[in-house]
């Protein structure tokens, strides 16, 4: 993007880039409005509902957090040239709660915290406590920071095409519960030295998960577990897959796909562990790993849990 002046006499056929040309940088445009804004604070502010902004090449550092609070697109033109950087005083940086929210084509840096409920980005619990914000798509990002990467509460959520960078003493992913269709898709996840799992599904003690979870296509590197199901409550679950999924402990020890104690199996339809590939060198672990010590309900019922071609 570049500000142009043209003199009287101006022989259009080629522009020097010189005096007359300046270049603009970090400028932030809402297409729907169009118009320029000269930060993302500016923009968010006076942006409308379903309003698509986008923010052009270069690395914006972004001293508040940012909380969308309305349905809108927010889209860099790529994650390797639109940089927001936040502030390491920040302990949560990107907030959404709101509905038909997309975040898309972004690079995120925050802050890495040794302690607390420091997390890049969060999708907030709209009401107590099973009311989920709904139709929340990430995609095309690169998520760099945070002791947890992400802390979710969705209905009809789509994280897809991102690469989440975990430096932290917890999980990439941590979603509290899921309701609808939850899509988590052709992701890498890159974790560090103190990395737990990429992806926990992990209640606080009353939110319900539903609906249909698809974890497929991702691939891991350096995590204790790939995705851990530490949650007892599932409600009218139709199925949930894991399937293709490229899975690389390295040195971090623990199980790859692991399903803790679950209240009432006969709450889900089916699950599907298929064509994932599992490298672990730790010898006292399981590529997957079903708990339930309690019998009764917590047992799962015959063929309802399927494992196929894992390698």
């Amino acid at each position: 993007m570049a500000e142009i002046y043209f003199a009287d006499n101006q022989d259009l056929s080629f522009i020097t880039i010189a005096n007359n040309v300046n270049l603009l940088n970090n400028n932030v445009y809402n297409a729907t409005q169009q118009l320029f804004f000269t930060s993302i604070d500016d923009a968010l502010s006076a942006a409308n509902p379903y309003d698509d902004i986008i923010l052009y090449p270069g690395t914006y550092n972004q001293a508040t957090q940012i909380v969308i609070s309305q349905p809108l697109t927010l889209s860099g033109y790529s994650s390797e040239n639109t940089i927001i950087e936040f502030d390491p005083s920040l302990v949560v940086s990107l907030v959404i709660s709101s509905d038909d929210v997309t975040i898309k084509n972004l690079h995120l840096i925050g802050p890495t915290m040794e302690s607390g409920d420091n997390w890049l980005f969060q999708i907030s619990l709209k009401a107590f406590p099973s009311d989920f914000y709904e139709n929340i798509i990430i995609s095309g990002c690169i998520i760099e920071g945070g002791r947890r990467n992400g802390f979710i509460y969705a209905s009809d959520l789509s994280i897809v095409g991102c690469s989440f960078i975990h430096t932290g003493n917890r999980n990439s992913l941590n979603i509290v519960a899921t309701q609808g269709f939850t899509l988590i898709s052709n992701n890498t996840f890159n974790g560090g030295s103190s990395s737990l799992a990429a992806i926990t599904y992990e209640t606080g003690g009353n939110e319900i998960t539903s609906g249909t979870i698809v974890i497929r296509d991702n691939s891991m590197q350096r995590h204790s577990q790939f995705v851990l199901f530490n949650t007892t409550l599932w409600e009218e679950v139709d199925k949930v897959h894991v399937m293709s999924n490229d899975i690389d402990h390295e040195d971090r020890s623990g199980s790859s796909i692991i399903l803790l104690p679950i209240a009432d199996f006969n709450q889900i339809k089916s699950i599907q562990i298929s064509k994932n590939r599992i490298i672990n060198s730790n010898p006292n672990r399981l590529a997957i790993f079903l708990d339930y010590r309690f019998g009764g309900s917590a047992e799962p019922n015959y063929e309802q849990i399927k494992v196929r071609e894992y390698k």
